[in-house]
């Protein structure tokens, strides 16, 4: 098993590279249950270096949400973090 690196996301956010997978969290300081996160320009796809010769095998533009505790499977070339709390695990 490779080694990730986790990344805490901010808010309005581009993340970038070998992504494995994206996990939305609960945020502690926000008390409803019904928590979620959106992600947008979501590059599915092996990460190539360098980056301007990575093609994505699909992309998803728009803004998508995530409800808490959802976790996405990559590979992932980049995603943005519209909003909400998410961990992001790269290569």
């Amino acid at each position: 098993m490779s080694e990730l690196r986790l990344i805490s996301s901010s808010v309005g956010a581009h993340y970038s590279g070998s992504i494995e997978k994206i996990q939305c969290i609960m945020n502690p300081l926000i008390t409803t249950a019904d928590q979620s996160g959106s992600l947008s320009n979501l590059k599915y796809g092996n990460y190539v270096y360098p980056s301007s010769e990575y093609v994505p095998k699909s992309e998803i533009l728009t803004n998508v949400t995530i409800p808490t505790g959802t976790t996405l499977e990559g590979p992932f070339g980049g995603v943005k973090v519209v909003n909400g709390h998410f961990l992001i695990y790269k290569k």
